[in-house]
């Protein structure tokens, strides 16, 4: 029989999004939690859908937060 294994998970969310609401994530985030899988959800404050990819600020955050969830299973 197939054995499936959780996947580690990174969400990373803007709080401004008008398309999927943080709430989303937030419940995503709490499902996996509860069933085991190794988790992380950053939200960002201000950050739109795209996360305003253009602004230094957000593009800083998103670089770091992956950079330090692939380090941490490399």
């Amino acid at each position: 029989m197939l054995q499936v294994k959780p996947v580690a998970t990174l969400m990373i969310h803007g709080e401004g999004d008008d398309r999927i609401p943080v709430a989303h994530a937030q419940r995503l985030s709490s499902w996996l939690q509860i069933r085991g899988v190794e988790q992380r959800l950053v939200s960002i404050p201000g950050a739109d859908h795209h996360l305003d990819a253009y602004r230094q600020e957000y593009h800083d955050i998103l670089i770091g937060e992956v950079a330090a969830w692939c380090y941490k299973f490399q």
